[in-house]
């Protein structure tokens, strides 16, 4: 027997959608919203991007103005006093912790303490142990920038059995252009975050769906699968093992938007069966003001053994590979290759692989950040004046 439980959150305006300009309340992070600082930290300007999927939980990235590469800001306030919130930086390249070894007791080295108040975010950056502390201060700025808006769908379904119950959870959270963009530009950038969604099954949206639209479509296309894979399982007298609960989750957040450029990722989770989950990131760079999807092709001149010299290099230095061992000892290739799964930002690329594609999957998601100085040689012109690039 199937019983499908369904429900779903959309806040549409003042009721279910928030945009990013939305007051935060004075010493509180609650909500969902997206919203983008500029200030300084530490004296250095710095452009953040910072996206609250409520539960006083959040994340984001920043980047000290043409000096760094991005940073990852991770927020969950369980330990707020007095107003008072922390937030966690990694650089995005860092290497993904196994949390079966994680050492639960290590001390944060690069966190934030601050204060939320209506539009702006102040407080102490602390860097290292035992390095002095440094002063933050920030302001609500969408110069040259675009301001997003929030939209989630949720669903679920139960399966019971004749000796077995399972269920399923997919949700999708994400923006979209707020309503203060104009809409040339919110429909191409609509457009290039819908992209980011796959349809594998056959829910498809119409040709004038909403940003609504196509989350609801990913999460039903999703239970649709597992509600087929438990009719086959129904059949038998023994359940999958394990069944337990398959869960798929996508967050599409803004990782850049400067200068009228927008950086926007896919980060997913899905577990269907078997010892562990799937995951990985898409990326989509846009040229709004050009109205134009860059593709590596559009930034640099594809030359393939040109491009894995440098990414080989960087991946030696990530995987400490010793001078005179092959890459692929340690990899699963025997050169790192360009790819269009890349992260445009003031400094340089990120260049981006999923589990598998060049590691192991207990090396989690690869990321390569190689300045825009390494690869000068290769960049167009015109995408060098586009970013306007002193190299």
């Amino acid at each position: 027997m199937l019983r499908k439980i369904s429900f779903f959150l959309v806040l549409l305006s003042l009721l279910s959608i928030t945009a990013c300009k939305k007051k935060v309340p004075v010493n509180a992070l609650k909500g969902y919203w997206c919203k983008r600082y500029t200030g300084t930290i530490a004296g250095q300007p710095v452009v953040v991007n910072l996206f609250c999927t409520g539960d006083n939980t959040a994340r984001g990235t920043y980047y000290y103005v043409n000096k760094s590469e991005l940073l990852y800001l991770s927020l969950n306030n369980d330990s707020a006093n007095a107003g008072h919130v922390i937030i966690e930086e990694s650089l995005i390249t860092d290497r993904e912790t196994n949390e079966e070894t994680a050492d639960e007791d290590s001390e944060m080295t690069n966190y934030w303490d601050v204060v939320f108040d209506a539009d702006s975010v102040s407080g102490k950056f602390h860097k290292d142990k035992g390095a002095p502390v440094y002063t933050i201060s920030l302001h609500e700025d969408y110069k040259d920038a675009y301001p997003f808006a929030y939209a989630r769908f949720d669903d679920s379904v139960i399966v019971k059995g004749k000796n077995w119950n399972g269920d399923a959870i997919a949700s999708c959270i994400g923006i979209m252009p707020a309503s203060s963009v104009n809409k040339d530009d919110a429909d191409f950038i609509a457009a290039g975050i819908q992209g980011l969604l796959s349809f594998a099954g056959d829910t498809k949206p119409a040709s004038q769906a909403t940003q609504l639209d196509y989350q609801k479509a990913f999460v039903q296309n999703y239970l649709e699968g597992y509600k087929k894979d438990a009719q086959e399982w129904m059949k038998d007298s023994i359940p999958p093992d394990p069944l337990g609960r398959y869960e798929c989750y996508a967050d599409i957040i803004p990782l850049y938007t400067s200068n009228g450029i927008v950086v926007i990722g896919n980060q997913w989770y899905d577990y269907s069966g078997g010892a562990h989950g799937n995951h990985g990131s898409r990326y989509v760079n846009m040229d709004v003001k050009g109205k134009k999807v860059w593709q590596l092709a559009d930034i640099m001149q594809v030359d393939s053994a040109a491009i894995s010299r440098v990414l080989d290099a960087e991946a030696r230095i990530k995987f400490k590979v010793p001078t005179g061992k092959a890459i692929e000892d340690i990899l699963l290739t025997s050169s790192v290759p360009a790819t269009n799964n890349f992260i445009v930002a003031d400094r340089g690329i990120t260049f981006c692989y999923d589990p598998y594609e060049i590691a192991s999957y207990a090396d989690g998601e690869i990321k390569l950040f190689i300045p825009y100085n390494r690869l000068k040689q290769l960049l167009k012109p015109e995408f060098v004046a586009r970013m306007g690039l002193k190299l």
